[in-house]
């Protein structure tokens, strides 16, 4: 009984390990650095992302995106003869996206994305009338890019997304991002 159970064992180990190898084949890490711009008064920030992915089919991959902004915008306007200061930066990102790419040729591939994102910004001044606060921007984001095969295991990529738009009080103001990025793929 002893000997039946332990090779029972023996086989479910390494049945489990095989499919482990074979799952740890079509996962991917990276990091991103996205220049993204909010079309209003030239709001530019910079944002560092670690990328986690699983490829789940020849052309479809699920991945997730955990960024932190690293630049910030401000202005310092003159309001009835007092300096005041206006600074907003990215506090984090995160996005789920799924990802579809097509070979072009060997090391070259096209891809698009479609997720969705949360992205928490911080606002803080010097004015009587303007508080600090921060607040989330929720919803789909989508975009495309380039994948290049530098080696076996690491791949660079450029893309560009469209980001959810921010709801202002007038309005929505539109928000796009420009990545380029690293992957290593296990």
């Amino acid at each position: 009984m002893q000997r039946n159970t332990f090779a029972a064992l023996v086989f479910a180990g390494c049945a489990f390990s095989s499919s482990a190898v074979a799952a740890a084949d079509n996962i991917y890490v990276g990091g991103n650095i996205s220049r993204q711009t909010i079309d209003a008064d030239g709001r530019d920030f910079n944002v560092v992302s670690i990328v986690g992915g699983y490829k789940f089919g020849e052309y479809w991959s699920f991945e997730t995106r955990l960024g932190k902004g690293v630049s910030d915008y401000s202005r310092d306007d003159l309001f009835e003869g007092i300096s005041q200061l206006y600074k907003e930066e990215i506090d984090w990102q995160i996005s789920t996206n799924i990802r579809g790419a097509y070979p072009v040729t060997e090391n070259l591939s096209v891809f698009a994305l479609v997720g969705y994102s949360q992205t928490q910004r911080e606002i803080t001044s010097n004015s009587d009338v303007l508080d600090n606060y921060s607040f989330e921007t929720k919803g789909i984001n989508y975009g495309a890019g380039l994948q290049y095969q530098l080696s076996e295991h690491i791949s660079a990529t450029l893309e560009y997304q469209i980001m959810p738009e921010l709801e202002v009080y007038n309005g929505e103001i539109d928000w796009d991002s420009l990545a380029l990025g690293v992957q290593y793929h296990f």
